[in-house]
């Protein structure tokens, strides 16, 4: 390396010897002096330390496509419009703009908590409307407000935190936004109420990222929960082999083939093991559990995908249902 002037730099000096091991100033033959706001040497990091990982993050650049990443920004966009849309449907209410900011914070700060309380389970509908309960009981207002303060709350939830407010009905696969739901019941002439009459089912709302699957991977999903990750997709890639809900028993009997243990505690599924990620997903409606009688007369436990499985696991099924078959041969392989 060169200095100023074309000279190249002694070695003493390429060393640290004029400016200091540490980085900060020397004058010939004396103490380092700190440069005012740095951190002393003691609390330096190790020479080169920046440089490795700076060259680590370059080397671990993920990759996304646009697609994925216009996707995040359209939806953010669409919550923002219906919100836009609920919003000026609000003026006739006569409901002050205050009160209605303070119900859409209430909404945004019980997802935020129940999510990190309990991660993937969906929030009742019901839970969010006995939020709203005050002045309003019984008036043209209190049926109309949880439809807009949901909204408003979901737009909220995109823009400001990236995360998609998602809508889920009890029965019925996939789901759509609950600004969307807003938006059909008041092409239905309604507002909540209508809305819930014409639902089918149960309403809830999950959260889920709107970033591209590769950044949640990477940023946000903890590398712990990876094996449990893994074995729910299992899970419901042998129940979409089989083309719908399957016994118990049997579901167990395809999942020691794989060597899970239906016992056993304490492994890499966590306290719990297999059993307890089985329990998460029935609690998170990524599994639906039914009973009913057998040919034979005995009772039987069925497991089905639930609401939340096609959403959430649908982009990773095919690969590896694929996989599963590819691996098979064409005699379509062993029982």
């Amino acid at each position: 390396m060169r200095a100023a002037g074309g000279k190249r730099r002694s070695s003493a000096a390429a060393d640290g010897e004029s400016s200091g091991d540490d980085g900060n100033e020397r004058p010939a033959g004396g103490p380092a002096k700190r440069v005012r706001g740095q951190r002393p040497e003691s609390q330096q990091p190790p020479r080169g330390a920046a440089d490795a990982d700076g060259g680590r993050a370059r080397q671990e650049r993920v990759r996304y496509s646009q697609a994925e990443a216009a996707a995040a920004t359209d939806a953010i966009k669409r919550y923002e419009d219906e919100a836009a849309a609920a919003q000026a449907r609000a003026t006739t209410l006569g409901v002050p703009q205050a009160h209605i900011d303070g119900l859409v914070a209430k909404v945004v700060r019980h997802m935020l908590f129940r999510a990190h309380e309990r991660p993937d389970v969906p929030v009742n509908r019901k839970d969010l409307v006995d939020l709203m309960k005050g002045d309003h009981k019984g008036s043209r207002a209190a049926k109309q407000l949880p439809t807009l303060v949901v909204a408003l709350a979901a737009a909220r939830l995109a823009g400001a935190f990236g995360l998609e407010m998602r809508e889920l009905r009890r029965g019925a696969l996939g789901g759509g936004g609950p600004a969307a739901a807003a938006a059909a019941a008041a092409a239905a002439g309604g507002g909540a109420g209508a809305a819930d009459a014409g639902s089918g089912g149960q309403q809830m709302y999950v959260l889920r990222s709107l970033l591209p699957a590769a950044l949640v991977t990477r940023y946000t999903q903890d590398a712990s929960g990876d094996a449990a990750r893994g074995l729910m997709t299992a899970v419901l890639g042998l129940l979409q082999v089989n083309g719908g809900p399957m016994e118990e028993e049997e579901l167990w009997r395809h999942l020691a083939r794989l060597g899970t243990d239906r016992d056993e505690r304490g492994n890499a599924f966590g306290r719990d093991g297999a059993a307890g990620v089985l329990a998460h997903m029935e609690r998170a409606r990524y599994l639906v559990k039914s009973s009913q009688v057998a040919a034979s007369g005995a009772p039987q436990t069925l497991y089905g995908p639930g609401e939340a499985a096609g959403e959430e696991f649908g982009h990773k099924l095919g690969a590896l249902v694929d996989k599963w078959l590819a691996s098979a041969g064409p005699a379509g392989g062993d029982e």
